[in-house]
């Protein structure tokens, strides 16, 4: 799930995108402080390349259209809250590869690149910025809220005010769901998918997935409420078969990168024994839907809280 590849997908507009930020909102040049320096933006900029996986979020959010932005591993390599937002003749799709691919980057001839979850910016960040500024991350890569995401590309961009309304307005949002659903406050959930057979991984501790479940009012499952990653803060932990009744929560999310391994996992003997199960509140997702839990940004935050409303019902009717 740490996407931090470039490699080329369709080809470049060769004309800058429009809408720049407002001039009332922008002030340039401005200095933007980040996780690994300080970059001065000393224009509105008209070339954006976002390079980190959920830069383009952002951007998009804003109303803003990048030269290039990084796709998935989908067959369009556009997730679902991007897709109708995201015109080819004027955004190219980056599909994931194997390193940063800096020719291709500069090709692009941007005024600004955005790299907040690229695993390697460190090493890349001088040379990322030789080609032109480039904003990395608050506090470290992946561990960013998406309010503070969104906040440091806004100051980038000069759209500082129309990101705070997004924020208030999203944070709204979030916070109505439990009084929308009356029963679901409380309730424990657990989280998890499977990419091979005989191990799923899972998250638990404190990160931006457990901040999310929290600002819905609910509770990380009991059982995986001490998983706490030792590398990146939103990095998975696996669980052996053996080790699957932790998932035990009034909701269980479970996704697999095929249907068959998602029917197994349903069926193995553990998991079919889930009271979630039981209750109709074991919701097979896509990897989607775990991407948006895990890496939540200020697009897809509202369309993941929507996939899994269904199952939330559920569990707050289930008594």
């Amino acid at each position: 799930m740490l996407i931090a590849l470039l490699t080329s997908g369709c080809a470049g507009s060769s004309e800058p995108a429009p809408q720049p930020p407002d001039p009332a909102e922008a002030g340039f040049p401005v200095t933007v402080e980040h996780g690994l320096g300080t970059t001065v933006v000393p224009s509105p900029p008209r070339r954006i390349v976002a390079i980190g996986g959920n830069d383009g979020d952002a951007l998009f959010a804003l109303g803003l259209t990048p030269v290039a932005v990084l796709g998935n591993q989908s067959p369009s390599g556009i997730t679902p809250w991007l897709a109708g937002r995201i015109d080819p003749a004027k955004t190219t799709v980056m599909r994931p590869g194997a390193g940063i691919d800096l020719e291709r980057i500069a090709a692009f001839q941007p005024d600004l690149i955005l790299a907040g979850s690229v695993p390697s910016i460190a090493a890349d960040y001088d040379k990322l910025s030789r080609i032109a500024p480039t904003v990395s991350y608050v506090h470290g890569v992946l561990s960013d809220t998406w309010q503070e995401r969104l906040r440091l590309t806004a100051h980038a961009v000069g759209a500082l005010p129309r990101a705070e309304q997004i924020i208030t307005d999203t944070e709204r949002r979030i916070a109505g769901v439990p009084d929308r659903i009356p029963g679901l406050r409380g309730r424990s959930i657990s989280i998890a998918w499977a990419n091979q057979p005989g191990s799923l991984a899972v998250v638990g501790g404190d990160n931006n997935t457990t901040n999310l479940l929290r600002a819905l009012d609910l509770k990380v499952a009991p059982g995986l409420r001490d998983i706490q990653s030792t590398t990146l803060p939103n990095a998975a932990n696996s669980l052996s078969p053996e080790q699957w009744s932790r998932l035990d929560a009034d909701i269980a999310l479970v996704a697999a990168n095929n249907p068959g391994l998602a029917e197994s996992v349903r069926t193995s003997p553990l998991i079919s024994k889930l009271p979630a199960v039981k209750r109709g509140t074991y919701q097979d997702i896509d990897l989607n839907v775990v991407s948006a839990l895990r890496v939540p940004s200020a697009l897809n935050v509202t369309w993941v809280i929507d996939q899994i409303t269904p199952t939330l019902t559920r569990a707050a009717a289930a008594g």
